[in-house]
């Protein structure tokens, strides 16, 4: 065997090498398959969760555009109303303050300014805000846990890339030893044979 350049349990350890390199190559598939899950394989037609995750990033951050778009004319609406109430109070402050008010129509201008109050407190402007306001917090914080996940899922690509580095498969690598196998099993069927024959002559 020596003769033939092989050496003793050769084809064991390479049988040995061989398994492993199987190993590799099914993890390499599984981490192609995970990479194109999570980024789409860097395709020119995208796919897999980051690029579904975008998506919805996209469209939170539209609605939150617009729920501060519609805020702010909200905003708008109400200040022009306010100084327009305001002006038209203090035209008619003047002609008010003429007439000498008796002491039954000031209980009822009183009864009024509070009834005024109170729905002023209560109406749906205020709460409209309120609501408004909420509304744009809610989508901001969606977009923060968006932002998070998209971090998170970047991270999580790139260890599963850094651990297909530790485990590269190589077929060149494989076609070798496959072909060294073929030939040192091909010598010792030879070998053994040749001691089958030395046995029976004897």
């Amino acid at each position: 065997m020596h003769g033939a350049g092989v050496e003793p349990g050769e084809d064991r350890h390479l049988r040995q090498e061989l398994r492993q390199l199987d190993g590799r190559r099914a993890a390499a598939e599984r981490c192609r398959l995970v990479s194109v899950g999570l980024g789409g394989g860097g395709g020119g037609e995208g796919g897999g969760i980051a690029q579904a995750l975008r998506d919805v990033q996209l469209q939170v951050k539209q609605l939150l555009s617009q729920e501060e778009r519609l805020a702010a004319q909200a905003a708008a609406e109400q200040e022009e109303e306010a100084a327009a109430a305001a002006a038209a109070a203090k035209r008619g402050g003047g002609r008010l303050a003429v007439a000498p008010l008796q002491a039954g129509d000031e209980e009822d201008e009183e009864g009024s300014e509070t009834l005024g109050s109170t729905s002023s407190s209560g109406g749906d402007p205020a709460e409209e805000e309120a609501d408004g306001g909420s509304a744009a917090g809610m989508l901001h914080a969606a977009v923060a846990l968006l932002d998070e996940a998209q971090a998170l899922l970047d991270d999580a690509e790139d260890r599963v890339v850094q651990y297909a580095r530790l485990y590269r498969f190589s077929q060149a690598e494989y076609d070798e030893l496959s072909k060294r196998l073929q030939q040192v099993g091909g010598w010792v069927l030879e070998g053994s044979a040749g001691v089958a024959k030395v046995v029976v002559n004897t």
